[in-house]
């Protein structure tokens, strides 16, 4: 079985949400040929909704998920900042999803300090191991790993969740 990320897999994970935060965001997904392009979403207070933060989607040839960029909208400029972007590589057996930083000096996302491997193991067990930069930057460190039974049933996309928890973790 091939893990592969949907439109229907991205819209869940976020109308989920959506339904679970008591009111307080609404979200605007943009769709083009059942695709996923953007979905932003809105701070709701009251009657009122302010921009809060974007999401754009990218796909590869075989219209899988290849990237997932976040922006913050800053209220003072009037504008989207860039924040991060995950990057998604696909294997014969799974994939893996890379955190990469805005670095405000270049002016472009930094090298990747995060990553999640994500490997079949048979037909009902998925090998996720969790990397992070190493405190002399020299490569990749192994972080955590788990074993996920059924991954079907959605624990994967909370995981990639944990990871983005990081924040918009821009560099100067």
């Amino acid at each position: 079985m091939e893990a592969i990320i949907t439109t229907a897999t991205m819209l869940a994970m976020y109308f989920n949400v959506a339904a679970t935060n008591g009111g307080k965001y609404s979200y605007n997904a943009d769709v083009e040929n059942n695709k996923v392009m953007n979905i932003e979403v809105l701070n709701q207070e009251g009657n009122y909704l302010s921009r809060k933060l974007q999401y754009r989607f990218s796909y590869d040839d075989q219209d899988r998920l290849s990237s997932k960029e976040a922006l913050k909208w800053n209220s003072i400029r009037q504008c989207w900042d860039h924040c991060y972007v995950l990057d998604y590589a696909y294997t014969h057996g799974g994939y893996t999803v890379e955190l990469r930083n805005w670095n405000n000096t270049r002016n472009d996302y930094a090298a990747a300090t995060e990553k999640m491997d994500y490997q079949m193991i048979g037909s009902s067990v998925m090998a996720v191991n969790h990397y992070k930069m190493s405190k002399d930057k020299s490569g990749m460190e192994l972080a955590s790993n788990v074993l996920v039974m059924n991954p079907q049933s959605g624990n994967i996309l909370a995981m990639i969740g944990e990871m983005e928890k990081s924040g918009c973790g821009v560099i100067d």
